[in-house]
């Protein structure tokens, strides 16, 4: 019987003890980002008589981030856009690479890599590329520190090729979220990816701001690892907000007050959170 409880006593501490360094092996997945910075004002700046309000836009809403990811063996460097207006993780020959990364295109062929390979992930063909492409998949290489003092290679990562990559292009990571078509959730996911292929131990992600112009895309962790200062009394939960036919990152504000008290808002108000701007966009309620 003493035999039975200690024999007992051991098998439960070795399975904690597996919970333990299952834990202690999975990792947080780290990309460093910057912001596109490009002068799409010419000659023309605040100090300038012709300076209005299309180039102080220029200049201060758009505020796309971008990582310069390697991608494959040996590893080629892909641009990826950081963005809330598309979904899942693509790299191809894309119209918004064109319209905003003029100078930040990049090149990727896949028989380059000795360890690309195209998988049957998802039928869902993608039309903001100029041609059609395949589910896929390669070593994305990746730093499981917050310091970026680490950097490893992890095999077998999801995402969907255009089939045109001859030309120049770029990589799309996306935060949008499914709509009412659901395509969404049909497509490759990084968060997904590193999940399944049990990397990571959650589907948490977070965008941290070191500066205006530089931060960190964090994939899986908790937000004590993150952020120091965390305290969980703090935080509090909502859910999406639909503006329109879409589902978008944001909360609803009961009030909003300005300056010495003033009531700004009567009305609940939507708030959109979009990492690709800068300002704060005021309703025709606040102008």
């Amino acid at each position: 019987m003493c035999f039975y409880i200690y024999k007992t006593n051991f098998i439960f501490f070795e399975f904690i003890s597996i919970i333990i360094l299952l834990d202690i092996s999975l990792c947080i997945i780290v990309f460093p980002f910057k912001t596109i910075i490009e002068n799409r004002n010419g000659q023309i700046n605040e100090s300038n008589d012709q300076y209005n309000s299309t180039h102080f836009l220029n200049d201060y809403f758009t505020r796309l981030n971008y990582i310069s990811m390697k991608i494959g063996n040996p590893p080629q460097e892909v641009n990826i856009l950081l963005t809330s207006q598309d979904c899942g993780f693509k790299i191809g020959n894309s119209s918004v690479c064109k319209k905003y990364m003029n100078n930040y295109l990049s090149y990727y062929n896949r028989n380059f890599s000795n360890d690309f390979k195209y998988t049957n992930y998802s039928e869902f063909r993608m039309y903001e590329f100029n041609n059609e492409g395949n589910s896929a998949e390669d070593t994305i290489f990746a730093y499981d520190d917050l310091q970026l003092k680490n950097i490893k290679n992890f095999s077998n990562i999801g995402f969907y090729l255009g089939s045109d990559t001859n030309h120049s292009l770029c990589g799309i990571i996306g935060f949008k979220l499914d709509g009412y078509d659901s395509k969404c959730s049909k497509i490759n996911n990084i968060v997904k990816s590193f999940k399944s292929n049990g990397i990571i131990n959650n589907y948490k992600w977070s965008i941290k701001y070191n500066t205006i112009d530089e931060g960190l895309f964090i994939i899986g962790g908790n937000m004590e690892e993150i952020t120091p200062c965390y305290n969980s009394k703090d935080m509090f939960t909502v859910n999406s907000v639909v503006i329109g036919m879409k589902y978008c990152w944001g909360l609803s504000l009961k009030k909003i007050i300005c300056n010495n008290n003033i009531t700004i808002n009567k009305d609940l108000t939507t708030a959109e959170i979009d990492n690709n701007f800068s300002l704060i966009k005021g309703s025709h309620t606040y102008h």
